[in-house]
C-alpha cells in the first residue's frame, strides 16, 4: 500500500536540488526499502491518483502492478449532525472550526495551513473572533505553535495530538483542510 507517497518524490519537495537529504541516513534507509518493496511486490495500492503518478514516475517499469485504491468512508460514522463534541475538546460553544487531521504534518502541508488560517482571520473578523484551526494527528506542535504565534493566531490554534473519534471533529468542522505538498 502505497499511501505515503513515493520517497524519491518526497525529498525532491523537501530538498529540492539540493545534496543535503544525504546526510540524513533515513533518507537513504527510506528509497532503498522502498525501492525494494515495489519491485518485489505483486500490486501496489496507492490511495490517490497523485500517489500512483508519482510512483509511475519513479517506477515506470513497474506501471502495470499500480491500482488506485481510495481511502474508505463510512457514512454511518462520518456525518454531519449536532454533537457535544465541543465540550469533549473543550472548545467555546460559538467557535468556528477548521479541522487539520492527519499525522505527517510537514508533508500534509500544516505549514500551509496555518498561513490560510491567519489571513482569513485577518481578512474576516467573524473568523478572527470565533475562529479555531483544531489540529489532530500525530506531529511535534512547538514549531508549528511558534509559527501560529507568529502569525498572530498562535490563541485560536488548538493541537489534539491523536484523537480516539475522528469523526466528532469531522462533525464539527465547518471546514476541513488538508494541503498536503
Amino acid at each position: 500500500r502505497a499511501g505515503d507517497g513515493v520517497s524519491r518524490r518526497w525529498l525532491e519537495i523537501r530538498y529540492g536540488r539540493s545534496c543535503q537529504w544525504m546526510l540524513n541516513p533515513t533518507n537513504w534507509v527510506s528509497s532503498f526499502l522502498e525501492k525494494k518493496t515495489v519491485l518485489s511486490a505483486g500490486l501496489i495500492v496507492a490511495n490517490s491518483e497523485m500517489v500512483a503518478r508519482d510512483m509511475r514516475g519513479a517506477y515506470p517499469r513497474e506501471r502495470d502492478k499500480i491500482k488506485v485504491i481510495r481511502n474508505g468512508f463510512d457514512p454511518t460514522r462520518f456525518h454531519p449532525d449536532s454533537s457535544d463534541a465541543l465540550e469533549c475538546f473543550d472548545l467555546p460553544a460559538s467557535s468556528r472550526i477548521i479541522l487539520f487531521l492527519g499525522s505527517g504534518w510537514e508533508r500534509k502541508g500544516l505549514s500551509h495551513a496555518l498561513l490560510f488560517f491567519a489571513e482569513l482571520c485577518r481578512r474576516d473578523s467573524a473568523w478572527s473572533e470565533h475562529g479555531v484551526l483544531v489540529v489532530a494527528g500525530k506531529g511535534k506542535s512547538r514549531s508549528y505553535q511558534r509559527k501560529a504565534e507568529g502569525l498572530g493566531v498562535g490563541k485560536q490554534v488548538r493541537f489534539l495530538g491523536t484523537v480516539s473519534s475522528p469523526e466528532d471533529l469531522c462533525r464539527l468542522a465547518e471546514l476541513m483542510v488538508l494541503p498536503t505538498s
